[in-house]
C-alpha cells in the first residue's frame, strides 16, 4: 500500500470492543489497562477514523461521538467512501459474514471482533471474498499472548514430546448480572452462546497445539434462569478428537464467578500449565494481575519468570494496521484460522444437539 496514513472506518458497535478500538487509535496506542500488558507498545498515528455505521442509528452516533467522527446511515455509502480503506467490524455476529463480503467487495481491508461467523456457510463466502479481493483480513483473537507462546514454542521445540491434550477453560459470571439478554447473550443477534462466543478462544488455542480435528462430541447446558428461558447455553464442555490421535478439550460458560483462564498442554515427555490473567486481591481492596506458568519435562515442576517468556508481539489491532501499510502477509489469526474456528464451533453445536460424535 502506498498511502502513509490509513482510513478506518467503524462498522457497528453492537459489539461493546467497538469503543476499545476507537478509544486506542484516538489515544494514539496510549490507552491502558490489564489487557494491554501482554503487548508491545505502538503508536496509532499513521491512521485516522473517517466515519462511523451502525444499523442502529443511536448505537451508530454513540459509536461516532467515542470515535471522534461523523455517523454515515447508509451501509453502501459508507463503504463506498474513498476515504475509508480498511472497517473494523463489531457489528451483531449473526452479520459478520454479509459485512466482511460486502467489505471486502468494496475493496476494504477487514478487522473483525470475535466470534468472526456464526455459519460455517457464511465463512466459506467470506473466505472466497476475501481472497478474491485480495485484502487483509484479522480476527481480534488475544490468545497469542507471551504465556500462550511459551507453551507452543515448547511443543514446536518437541519438548513435551507427541501431544495428547490439550484443554482450555475461560468462564464467568457474565449471564447471572443479567436482567434480560442483549448483545453476545442475544442468541438471535450471536447466533449462539457461550460456546460461540468463550467457545472461539478454546478452539483457537486447542487447533493451534493439534491442528485439525476429525471428531467432535460436545455437552450444553442451561443453568440460568435467562438460559433457561432463551435456549442459550451458558456451561459447556466440548471435546475433540485431532488427526494425530490428541484431544483437545473446551470448557467455558457464563456461569462461574471467580474464573481464571486455564491452559494445560499435555505430551508424552512433559506437561505445561498456564493460568493466565490470574488476579489476586488484597484486604486492602487492591489488586495485583499476573500469570502464573508452569511446566514438567520429566521431573519437578520448573516455574517460568516473565523475562523468559517470548517478546511481546503487537495487539492485533495494531499488527492488522501494519500487515495493510506493508502489505505483509496475515500470519495472525487470518481468515483460514478463522473458517477452521467456526468449524470446530458449529461442530459441537450439531454435536450438543444430536448426542452423537460428528465426523
Amino acid at each position: 500500500m502506498d498511502k502513509k496514513t490509513i482510513g478506518i472506518g467503524m462498522l457497528g458497535g453492537w459489539q461493546n470492543h467497538a469503543k476499545r478500538f476507537a478509544q486506542l487509535i484516538l489515544s494514539n496506542g496510549k490507552l491502558e489497562g490489564d489487557n494491554f500488558r501482554h503487548w508491545k507498545a505502538a503508536a496509532y498515528d499513521d491512521c485516522n477514523i473517517i466515519a462511523a455505521w451502525d444499523s442502529d442509528e443511536s448505537r451508530g452516533r454513540e459509536l461516532a461521538k467515542v470515535s471522534g467522527c461523523p455517523f454515515e446511515p447508509d451501509l453502501d455509502a459508507f463503504l463506498a467512501n474513498p476515504e475509508i480503506d480498511a472497517v473494523i467490524v463489531c457489528s451483531p455476529t449473526v452479520d459478520h459474514a454479509d459485512h466482511i463480503i460486502r467489505a471486502a467487495n468494496a475493496g476494504k481491508h477487514v478487522f473483525v471482533e470475535k466470534a468472526p461467523f456464526a455459519t460455517v456457510e457464511g465463512a466459506y463466502l467470506a473466505r472466497e471474498a476475501v481472497r478474491r479481493n485480495g485484502v487483509h483480513f484479522m480476527v481480534s483473537s488475544p490468545m497469542d499472548k507471551p504465556r500462550n507462546r511459551f507453551a507452543l514454542q515448547l511443543a514446536k521445540d518437541g519438548k513435551l514430546g507427541d501431544i495428547t491434550e490439550a484443554r482450555f477453560r475461560l468462564s464467568n459470571e457474565g449471564i447471572l448480572e443479567q436482567k434480560e439478554l442483549t448483545g453476545i447473550y442475544n442468541k438471535e443477534e450471536n447466533g449462539g452462546g457461550a460456546m460461540l462466543d468463550f467457545g472461539q478462544h478454546g478452539v483457537h488455542l486447542t487447533s493451534w497445539f493439534l491442528g485439525r480435528p476429525t471428531r467432535c462430541s460436545a455437552h450444553f447446558d442451561y443453568i440460568s434462569d435467562l438460559a433457561k428461558k432463551h435456549e442459550v447455553e451458558d456451561n459447556v464442555v466440548a471435546t475433540y478428537e485431532f488427526e494425530n490421535g490428541g484431544i483437545g478439550v473446551v470448557e467455558t460458560g457464563w456461569v462461574a464467578p471467580g474464573h481464571e483462564c486455564i491452559l494445560d498442554v499435555c505430551g508424552t515427555k512433559g506437561t505445561v500449565h498456564v493460568i493466565g490473567d490470574d488476579v489476586t486481591y488484597f484486604e486492602d481492596g487492591t489488586k495485583d494481575v499476573h500469570d502464573t506458568i508452569t511446566y514438567a519435562l520429566g521431573g519437578n515442576w520448573i516455574s517460568v519468570k516473565e523475562d523468559q517468556l517470548p517478546e511481546k508481539l503487537h495487539y492485533p489491532l495494531r499488527h492488522w494496521i501494519e500487515s495493510i501499510l506493508h502489505d505483509t502477509p496475515d500470519d495472525r489469526q487470518n481468515i483460514d484460522e478463522a473458517v477452521l474456528w467456526t468449524e470446530m464451533i458449529a461442530a459441537a453445536y450439531r454435536a450438543a444437539e444430536s448426542g452423537e460424535v460428528i465426523l
